[in-house]
C-alpha cells in the first residue's frame, strides 16, 4: 500500500466532467462507489487498486498486492472493507482507510471473474474461470462452500436479498440457483442460448433477470424456475443489467 499525494485530476472544462482519475499506467476494468459515495475504487490490468476521493478528486490510497489485472471489485454494504477479484486467481479483501490487505483467498484455480459481498457481509462469494463459485468467511478468510455444477467459466453472481441464496451465471448458459448455507443448487434456468453475462435479483427478491451473448435479456419467476419475460432489442450483447432500486425499472 501507498499513500498518493493529494494532487486533483481536473478534467478539460470542454469534457463536462468534474475530474479524471488518471493515474493507472493500464486499462481500467473494474469501477465502484463506496456505500456512501464519498469514493470510488478502480481496478486496473497494472495490478493495482485506486481509492478516490470524489469531493477533492484526489488519489487517497494505491492498493497493491495482486500480480495480474483486477477483474471486480466490492465494498461491503458497511463501506469498512473492500474486496478484489483477480487474474491472479486470488480475491484479496481490504481495509481502504489504511491500505492493509485484511485476507488473501486463493482456493481458485483460474483467474477470478467477479467477487461480492453478501447484503449482511457476513459472506464473501467469488466466481471463476475454474468454473466453480466460492463462498469465503470473510473475517476468517475460510472457504465455506464451494458450488460445482457449472461446464464452463462462471461469468458473475448476485445475492439475494437474504444473504443466502446466491445466482451465479455461466457460459454454459445456465443461471443456477444456490443455497449458501447448504451448497445446494435449487434451480438451473435455462433458455439463454448463449454465454450469460449477467445476473441480478430484483431488490425485492421476487424476480430475477439475466443477460448475454443471445442478446436478450430474460426476467424469472425463480420459484417456478420459468423465464417470464424476455426483452429482445438489443441487437449484440448484453454485458449488464441492473434494477432500479424501486424494482419497477431494469
Amino acid at each position: 500500500m501507498a499513500m498518493v499525494p493529494g494532487t486533483p485530476n481536473k478534467m478539460r472544462s470542454s469534457s463536462g466532467a468534474k475530474f479524471v482519475f488518471a493515474e493507472h499506467t493500464k486499462s481500467v476494468r473494474a469501477c465502484t462507489w463506496s456505500p456512501d459515495g464519498s469514493c470510488v475504487a478502480s481496478g486496473s490490468n497494472d495490478s493495482t487498486v485506486r481509492i478516490w476521493d470524489c469531493v477533492f478528486g484526489t488519489c487517497l490510497l494505491t492498493l497493491t498486492g495482486h500480480t495480474n489485472s483486477i477483474l471486480s471489485l466490492s465494498w461491503s454494504p458497511d463501506g469498512k472493507r473492500l474486496a478484489s477479484g483477480s487474474c491472479d486467481h486470488s480475491v484479496r479483501v481490504w481495509n481502504p482507510i489504511s491500505g492493509e490487505c485484511l485476507q488473501l483467498l486463493k482456493q481458485h484455480t483460474h483467474l477470478v471473474r467477479w467477487v461480492g459481498w453478501s447484503p449482511n457481509a457476513a459472506r464473501l462469494a467469488s466466481s471463476s474461470n475454474d468454473k466453480g463459485v466460492r463462498v469465503w468467511d470473510p473475517n476468517t478468510g475460510v472457504c465455506l462452500k464451494l458450488l460445482s455444477g457449472h461446464s464452463d467459466i462462471v461469468e458473475a453472481c448476485s445475492w439475494h436479498p437474504d444473504s443466502v441464496l446466491l445466482a451465479s451465471a455461466g457460459w454454459d448458459a445456465a443461471v443456477r440457483l444456490w443455497h449458501t448455507g447448504t451448497g445446494a443448487c435449487m434451480q438451473v434456468l435455462l433458455g439463454h442460448s448463449q454465454k450469460i453475462r449477467s445476473v441480478a435479483w430484483s431488490p425485492e427478491g421476487t424476480r430475477l433477470a439475466s443477460a448475454g451473448n443471445d442478446a436478450n435479456v430474460a426476467v424469472w419467476d425463480p420459484v417456478a424456475g420459468m423465464c417470464s419475460h424476455t426483452l429482445q432489442a438489443h441487437v449484440g450483447t448484453v454485458e449488464s443489467i441492473h434494477w432500479s432500486p424501486d424494482g419497477g425499472r431494469l
